[in-house]
């Protein structure tokens, strides 16, 4: 069986009616955990994360400038290679440079961050 957006889409859709079922009718304290001093529950975490990996696996939309972080790998579409962002730093002039590095050469090359130019996967 191949996984298809439709399929994953429903299926997280039902996942979502059930657990909210399910979840009225469990103590809060059997299925939350506490992060950042508050506290979450454990399905509704996993159905935001789930939901994440699917925007993530069938949508290929250009990364935002918070989306990047030091140490991540991505695509970059002007050069068309693979790239490791080094740092992301802001300018004087408020534009925020990204130094990466090229896994086919030891130098490092920097870029002032336009929209549409970085992604998850290859384009």
């Amino acid at each position: 069986m191949s996984l298809t957006k439709q399929a994953c889409i429903r299926s997280l859709e039902i996942l979502n009616k059930e657990a909210s079922r399910i979840c009225d009718d469990l103590e809060c304290e059997n299925c939350c955990y506490e992060t950042d001093n508050s506290f979450e529950c454990k399905l509704e975490k996993s159905i935001k994360n789930l939901d994440q990996l699917i925007i993530e696996h069938f949508y290929n939309s250009p990364l935002l400038l918070k989306e990047l972080h030091q140490d991540d790998v991505v695509w970059d579409s002007v050069i068309n290679e693979w790239i490791k962002i080094n740092r992301i730093i802001q300018t004087a002039s408020n534009d925020y440079m990204i130094y990466f590095s090229r896994f086919n050469s030891h130098d490092e090359c920097s870029v002032i961050f336009k929209k549409g130019r970085f992604y998850r996967k290859h384009r």
